[in-house]
């Protein structure tokens, strides 16, 4: 059985919080670590903006325009994708 996005989101957050604080609960320098790109996606996870995007473009809170062009499978496809980096990431 498939998990719903709102478990993908989960464990997404879980990689992301791993990779972005140390045994201390530290936070690290992931920009040094994985890059700018990678580091924006972490910290997008970690202040909860993913989360807010979203959460506005689901329930409408957004212009018609962009709750038209939103689309959950393609948010979908992205967690997935975020997900798979992430666990190399771990790995690495």
């Amino acid at each position: 059985m498939e998990k719903s996005i709102n478990d993908k989101l989960n464990d997404l957050h879980r990689l992301a919080y791993d990779l972005c604080f140390d045994c201390n609960n530290t936070a690290i320098d992931t920009d040094a670590i994985y890059g700018a790109a990678v580091s924006e996606q972490l910290w997008s996870l970690m202040d909860g903006l993913y989360y807010k995007y979203l959460d506005v473009r689901i329930n409408g809170h957004c212009s018609l325009s962009e709750s038209l062009k939103f689309d959950l499978g393609t948010e979908e496809e992205k967690i997935d994708q975020w997900t798979e980096r992430f666990k190399i990431l771990m790995t690495d």
